[in-house]
């Protein structure tokens, strides 16, 4: 049975999103989509526009069959958290075979360079060198550690503790010379291992591409038996503001695979990726070949600002379409939203501090309260923050734990269990057969209704994780009852989306 597994966040959902879920559906052939989703706070550490039933209803109408809810702890965390959260909940559920997710490059070429560089920043971050494929890195257990030469770092003649001590160090010098991570991190492993390949140079500076390496080192670190199955992403850039020409919009049901693509059992061509640790060591790549552009959720956002559905239409399929206006735009939600609620919070605590929180460092922490009586809107507080070594994302995410109460300490029971402890359902189709599937096959507790969960789960961790979800839902919905003066369900007795 293929099962595939989807990580989003819908924020919006829109047309290449729905084609995604056609064609696995018609050129994969599956036989089930579990879509594992942000809730109402993201991993850039801003809100969904939209709550997070209104998404999971609009991916049920697109093609889901069942949607779960990554907790907050992971879903506003780093890449590296996002990726492993969602990576090991749908490895807990027992019938996910194939992991699908979007690429700016799903050539086979990069593809390989993919796997390459998740097997890399598995061996520097955990000094595994036992992670490796055959034909990966050479085995070097039993060489000397003296691998430094006139051109750089030889990763052939070190031991795996020391190519990771070296990479750390090389990490912590650039950092210190006001690189930010991502900067640092790029050149550490270039300088580690003597240099990278075109394609996983290009891996690591595109944000889709970033969280494809962070899913497949996450697989190759649990080693899963889950195979990868690549999406060619289309369109504008991550990060465009702009929308394209209307008459340029596809359909969901637009446009045909390429002769390229690639569909394990389906008689239609040869694989021609293999993937390290995936039941039959086989990957496959979607292509869509619609020669029409796809506008960045970061364009579709900026334009729903407007409650304009006559210019985002082109570009989002009528179902999702609906939802989006169904309060004529009165229930979008945009960070600022929440001022006074981070205004207050910082206010409250700044004798204290802010060092205990995730992503939250000391220096930060001097910085917030230092700039705290210039406080206008958090937009603009963070924008004031911003810094060479501080990307506006990290500091989006640092004041979005603060805001939500996401501890280190949280953060460190999760990363030793490296597990996600439950499995949230948000919505599910009546006539599909994965729920009735999931719940005699998981190996974690489902679900449904959060005030029994807490009931479900055995560890003071795990119902902590849990109840800061409930947190993090009912402070969106203080947010939403100002939008649009109506009432919001009760988080603890909130009904499971259903179609």
């Amino acid at each position: 049975m293929k099962v595939v597994g989807i990580i989003a966040e819908y924020n919006p959902l829109h047309n290449g999103h729905a084609r995604q879920l056609r064609l696995l559906r018609e050129d994969f052939g599956a036989d089930g989509v579990i879509v594992c989703m942000s809730g109402d706070f993201t991993q850039r550490g801003v809100p969904a526009i939209v709550d997070k039933r209104t998404r999971a209803e609009m991916a049920l109408l697109t093609g889901a069959d069942l949607v779960l809810e990554l907790p907050a702890l992971f879903a506003t965390g780093s890449a590296e958290l996002f990726a492993g959260g969602a990576v090991s909940l749908f490895d807990a559920l027992g019938c996910v075979s194939h992991l699908s997710f979007g690429m700016e490059n799903a050539d086979s070429a990069h593809v390989t360079a993919l796997q390459t560089l998740a097997e890399k920043l598995l061996l520097v971050e955990d000094g595994e060198k036992e992670a490796f494929s055959e034909g990966g890195m050479p085995d070097a257990a039993e060489k000397t550690a003296d691998g430094i030469n006139a051109d750089g770092i030889n990763a052939d003649r070190m031991s795996a503790d020391r190519i990771s001590a070296v990479y750390r160090e090389s990490l912590r010098s650039y950092t210190r010379r006001g690189l930010s991570f991502p900067a640092a991190r790029e050149r550490a492993l270039s300088e580690t291992f003597s240099g990278m390949e075109e394609a996983e140079e290009k891996l690591l500076h595109s944000p889709n591409n970033l969280l494809a390496v962070e899913y497949v080192k996450a697989l190759l670190r649990r080693k899963s038996e889950i195979q990868i199955l690549p999406v060619q992403r289309e369109g504008a850039p991550y990060h465009a503001e702009t929308l394209p020409e209307a008459s340029d919009a596809f359909s969901p049901n637009s446009g045909q695979r390429t002769n390229n693509a690639v569909f394990p059992n389906s008689g239609q061509g040869n694989n021609n990726a293999t993937f390290l640790n995936s039941g039959q060591g086989k990957s496959s790549t979607v292509f869509f070949d619609s020669g029409r552009a796809n506008p960045s959720a970061t364009a579709l956002r900026r334009a729903l600002r407007q409650k304009d559905a006559a210019s985002v239409s082109p570009y989002i399929p009528a179902e999702a379409l609906s939802l989006l206006f169904r309060q004529n735009g009165d229930n979008f939600v945009f960070p600022d939203d929440f001022s006074a609620e981070l205004a207050y919070r910082l206010t409250a605590e700044r004798e204290r501090g802010f060092a205990a929180y995730l992503d939250v460092s000391e220096e930060l922490s001097d910085k917030i309260i230092k700039w705290l009586p210039r406080f206008t809107t958090a937009s603009a507080f963070a924008e004031g923050l911003k810094s060479k070594d501080l990307t506006r994302t990290r500091i989006d995410r640092a004041l979005l734990h603060i805001l939500l109460g996401i501890t280190k300490e949280a953060y460190g029971y999760a990363a030793k269990k490296k597990e996600t402890p439950y499995a949230r359902v948000l919505g599910l189709r009546r006539d599909s057969t994965l729920f009735p599937l999931l719940k005699r096959k998981a190996g974690l507790p489902v679900v449904c209704n959060p005030a029994k969960g807490l009931a479900l789960l055995n560890e003071e961790w795990e119902r902590a994780l849990l109840h800061l979800d409930i947190r993090a839902a009912e402070i969106y919905g203080l947010a939403l009852r100002k939008r649009c003066a109506s009432a919001v369900a009760e988080e603890l007795r909130a009904p499971v989306v259903t179609i």
